[in-house]
Protein backbone atom coordinates (compact mmCIF):
# COMPACT_ATOMS: atom_id res chain seq x y z
CA UNK A 1 0.00 0.00 0.00
CA UNK A 2 0.94 3.46 -0.62
CA UNK A 3 2.29 5.80 2.22
CA UNK A 4 0.52 9.40 2.32
CA UNK A 5 2.96 11.98 2.50
CA UNK A 6 2.26 15.74 3.16
CA UNK A 7 4.09 18.24 0.82
CA UNK A 8 5.73 20.99 3.63
CA UNK A 9 5.96 24.52 2.22
CA UNK A 10 9.42 26.08 2.35
CA UNK A 11 8.56 29.59 1.57
CA UNK A 12 6.96 30.08 5.19
CA UNK A 13 9.50 27.98 7.06
CA UNK A 14 9.64 29.21 10.88
CA UNK A 15 13.64 30.77 10.98
CA UNK A 16 15.13 28.37 13.13
CA UNK A 17 13.61 25.39 11.93
CA UNK A 18 15.46 22.66 10.01
CA UNK A 19 12.93 23.39 7.19
CA UNK A 20 14.63 27.13 7.14
CA UNK A 21 18.04 25.59 7.40
CA UNK A 22 16.92 23.31 4.01
CA UNK A 23 15.13 25.89 2.01
CA UNK A 24 18.84 28.26 2.53
CA UNK A 25 20.81 25.55 1.08
CA UNK A 26 19.00 24.31 -1.83
CA UNK A 27 17.76 27.82 -3.13
CA UNK A 28 21.19 28.40 -4.55
CA UNK A 29 20.56 25.37 -7.04
CA UNK A 30 16.88 25.61 -7.59
CA UNK A 31 14.25 28.12 -7.30
CA UNK A 32 12.00 27.66 -3.69
CA UNK A 33 9.13 26.66 -5.84
CA UNK A 34 10.22 23.43 -7.58
CA UNK A 35 11.73 22.21 -4.65
CA UNK A 36 9.29 19.75 -3.04
CA UNK A 37 9.90 18.54 0.53
CA UNK A 38 7.92 15.71 1.60
CA UNK A 39 7.11 14.49 5.32
CA UNK A 40 5.51 11.62 6.21
CA UNK A 41 4.07 13.48 9.63
CA UNK A 42 0.60 14.23 8.57
CA UNK A 43 0.21 16.69 11.26
CA UNK A 44 3.54 18.03 11.62
CA UNK A 45 4.03 21.47 13.48
CA UNK A 46 5.95 24.30 12.49
CA UNK A 47 8.74 23.59 15.13
CA UNK A 48 12.38 22.35 14.12
CA UNK A 49 11.35 18.63 14.77
CA UNK A 50 9.70 18.41 11.82
CA UNK A 51 11.09 15.12 9.75
CA UNK A 52 12.36 15.58 6.27
CA UNK A 53 11.74 12.05 4.36
CA UNK A 54 12.28 12.57 0.71
CA UNK A 55 13.34 15.70 -0.93
CA UNK A 56 12.54 16.38 -4.94
CA UNK A 57 14.26 18.27 -7.40
CA UNK A 58 12.29 17.37 -10.43
CA UNK A 59 14.07 20.36 -13.34
CA UNK A 60 17.40 18.72 -12.09
CA UNK A 61 16.10 15.12 -12.03
CA UNK A 62 17.53 14.70 -8.17
CA UNK A 63 15.67 13.39 -4.87
CA UNK A 64 17.37 13.57 -1.21
CA UNK A 65 16.35 12.11 1.75
CA UNK A 66 17.01 13.21 5.62
CA UNK A 67 18.87 10.23 7.52
CA UNK A 68 21.59 9.97 10.35
CA UNK A 69 25.25 9.61 8.90
CA UNK A 70 27.26 6.85 10.61
CA UNK A 71 28.26 9.68 13.61
CA UNK A 72 24.40 10.21 14.35
CA UNK A 73 24.04 13.46 12.51
CA UNK A 74 21.02 14.07 10.65
CA UNK A 75 21.87 14.80 6.90
CA UNK A 76 20.37 15.10 3.37
CA UNK A 77 21.93 12.06 1.44
CA UNK A 78 21.21 11.97 -2.25
CA UNK A 79 18.91 9.11 -3.56
CA UNK A 80 20.83 9.13 -7.14
CA UNK A 81 24.24 8.48 -5.66
CA UNK A 82 25.47 6.45 -3.12
CA UNK A 83 26.85 7.62 0.11
CA UNK A 84 26.95 11.70 -1.23
CA UNK A 85 25.22 14.18 1.04
CA UNK A 86 24.85 18.00 1.36
CA UNK A 87 27.27 19.61 3.48
CA UNK A 88 26.54 22.08 6.45
CA UNK A 89 28.30 24.99 7.20
CA UNK A 90 29.94 23.42 10.28
CA UNK A 91 31.47 20.50 8.36
CA UNK A 92 35.35 19.88 7.56
CA UNK A 93 36.19 21.56 4.98
CA UNK A 94 33.01 22.83 3.65
CA UNK A 95 34.08 26.40 4.53
CA UNK A 96 36.92 25.88 2.18
CA UNK A 97 35.71 24.28 -0.34
CA UNK A 98 32.96 27.27 -0.24
CA UNK A 99 35.87 29.34 -1.86
CA UNK A 100 35.77 27.47 -4.81
CA UNK A 101 32.27 28.49 -5.73
CA UNK A 102 33.34 32.46 -6.40
CA UNK A 103 31.48 32.92 -10.07
CA UNK A 104 29.39 30.29 -9.69
CA UNK A 105 26.88 31.12 -7.60
CA UNK A 106 24.54 27.97 -7.98
CA UNK A 107 27.37 25.36 -6.60
CA UNK A 108 26.53 23.27 -3.75
CA UNK A 109 29.12 21.73 -2.00
CA UNK A 110 28.45 18.11 -1.39
CA UNK A 111 30.25 15.10 0.55
CA UNK A 112 30.50 11.43 0.86
CA UNK A 113 30.83 9.41 3.62
CA UNK A 114 35.07 8.81 3.25
CA UNK A 115 35.34 13.00 3.15
CA UNK A 116 35.51 13.50 -0.27
CA UNK A 117 33.98 16.67 -1.39
CA UNK A 118 32.26 18.04 -4.24
CA UNK A 119 30.57 20.62 -6.04
CA UNK A 120 27.14 20.06 -7.37
CA UNK A 121 26.52 22.40 -10.45
CA UNK A 122 23.18 22.72 -12.33
CA UNK A 123 23.82 23.27 -15.70
CA UNK A 124 21.80 26.69 -16.52
CA UNK A 125 22.55 29.13 -19.30
CA UNK A 126 24.37 32.22 -17.27
CA UNK A 127 24.59 35.97 -18.58
CA UNK A 128 25.87 38.68 -17.09
CA UNK A 129 23.24 41.50 -16.92
CA UNK A 130 24.06 44.79 -17.60
CA UNK A 131 24.79 47.31 -15.05
CA UNK A 132 25.28 51.07 -16.17
CA UNK A 133 26.80 52.24 -12.65
CA UNK A 134 28.96 48.72 -13.03
CA UNK A 135 30.11 48.21 -16.00
CA UNK A 136 32.54 45.13 -14.80
CA UNK A 137 30.76 43.24 -12.51
CA UNK A 138 31.01 39.58 -11.68
CA UNK A 139 27.35 38.95 -11.12
CA UNK A 140 25.47 36.12 -12.96
CA UNK A 141 21.25 35.75 -13.84
CA UNK A 142 20.60 32.58 -14.41
CA UNK A 143 17.90 31.60 -16.62
CA UNK A 144 16.36 28.72 -15.05
CA UNK A 145 13.28 28.48 -17.44
CA UNK A 146 14.83 28.28 -20.83
CA UNK A 147 13.23 25.43 -22.38
CA UNK A 148 15.12 25.42 -25.54
CA UNK A 149 18.26 24.78 -22.96
CA UNK A 150 16.93 22.36 -20.89
CA UNK A 151 16.08 20.26 -23.39
CA UNK A 152 19.08 19.87 -25.90
CA UNK A 153 20.64 19.05 -22.06
CA UNK A 154 21.83 15.37 -21.47
CA UNK A 155 22.81 16.15 -18.28
CA UNK A 156 20.63 18.60 -15.54
CA UNK A 157 23.79 18.99 -13.25
CA UNK A 158 27.85 18.31 -13.06
CA UNK A 159 29.56 17.15 -10.00
CA UNK A 160 32.94 18.45 -9.61
CA UNK A 161 35.52 16.81 -7.31
CA UNK A 162 36.93 18.64 -5.37
CA UNK A 163 40.79 18.12 -4.86
CA UNK A 164 42.29 17.03 -1.53
CA UNK A 165 43.79 20.32 -1.47
CA UNK A 166 40.61 22.08 -1.14
CA UNK A 167 42.61 24.23 -3.83
CA UNK A 168 40.84 23.43 -7.17
CA UNK A 169 37.68 21.33 -8.67
CA UNK A 170 38.32 18.87 -11.74
CA UNK A 171 36.00 18.45 -14.24
CA UNK A 172 34.73 15.08 -15.81
CA UNK A 173 34.97 15.38 -19.76
CA UNK A 174 34.87 18.33 -22.08
CA UNK A 175 31.30 19.17 -21.13
CA UNK A 176 31.44 19.83 -17.30
CA UNK A 177 34.95 21.71 -18.51
CA UNK A 178 32.95 24.13 -21.19
CA UNK A 179 30.62 25.03 -18.51
CA UNK A 180 33.27 25.44 -15.77
CA UNK A 181 35.45 27.68 -18.21
CA UNK A 182 32.54 29.63 -19.08
CA UNK A 183 31.24 30.39 -15.39
CA UNK A 184 35.15 31.09 -15.09
CA UNK A 185 35.40 33.50 -17.35
CA UNK A 186 31.94 35.18 -17.00
CA UNK A 187 33.50 35.50 -13.21
CA UNK A 188 36.18 37.95 -14.58
CA UNK A 189 38.38 34.78 -12.78
CA UNK A 190 41.43 34.70 -16.02
CA UNK A 191 43.77 32.78 -13.78
CA UNK A 192 41.43 30.33 -12.66
CA UNK A 193 40.27 29.92 -16.46
CA UNK A 194 43.69 29.53 -17.30
CA UNK A 195 44.89 26.58 -15.24
CA UNK A 196 41.65 24.50 -16.98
Amino acid sequence: AEQRMLLLDLMYAPRRSRLFSLARALSCVENLSHICVWTKELDPSPSISCSIDLVDLPRLKLCFTGRNDPEGRLRLFSLDHADLYVCGEGDPGSVQASQLTVGIPHALVVSNLRGELQLLVPVLPPCRPRVVTQPFSTELVLDRGNRRWMAALSQNYYLYPIHVSLSFVMPRGLNSALLLLLLRLLGRDYPGAARL
